[in-house]
This record gives C-alpha cells, sequence and structure tokens, in this order.
C-alpha cells in the first residue's frame, strides 16, 4: 500500500496544476504565474498552450481535419 504521505502530495499538486490552468483561464500572464510559484516557464507555457487549446474548443466546433484533432489529443 502507498504511504498516505506520498497520495497526499500528490494530491497536493494535482490541486496546484489544477489552480494554475485556472490562473490562465482568468487572465493572469505566464510571468506573474511564475513568480508566485516559481514553476518552471517551460511548464507554465505547456498548460497555457492547453488553456488555450480548451478555448478554442469551446468557441468553435470539434476539427474534422485529422491532423488537426491528433494536436489536440497531443495535448492530454
Amino acid at each position: 500500500a502507498e504511504p498516505l504521505s506520498s497520495f497526499m502530495l500528490r494530491e497536493l499538486q494535482s490541486r496546484v496544476d489544477i489552480a494554475v490552468g485556472q490562473a490562465f483561464r482568468e487572465g493572469l500572464s505566464l510571468e506573474r504565474i511564475q513568480e508566485v510559484t516559481s514553476y518552471d516557464p517551460w511548464f507554465l507555457a505547456q498548460i497555457e498552450e492547453i488553456v488555450r487549446a480548451e478555448n478554442q474548443l469551446r468557441d468553435s466546433r470539434l476539427p474534422s481535419d485529422p491532423r488537426e484533432m491528433a494536436w489536440y489529443k497531443s495535448l492530454g
């Protein structure tokens, strides 16, 4: 069985990652989020790209082009 502390740390990390995504949705800049979290800018840019893709999908239909759909799927 996994130690409780490992589970708690994983759960906390998951919540922090969700909060970072929400910060991007609310318009905070990558620089500001990096300043607050000390996360690597590369990692934050990846989350920012996912949030942008999320917004594009919400504002339009699912892509019919298989390559475009594959790109969205590659984001996770």
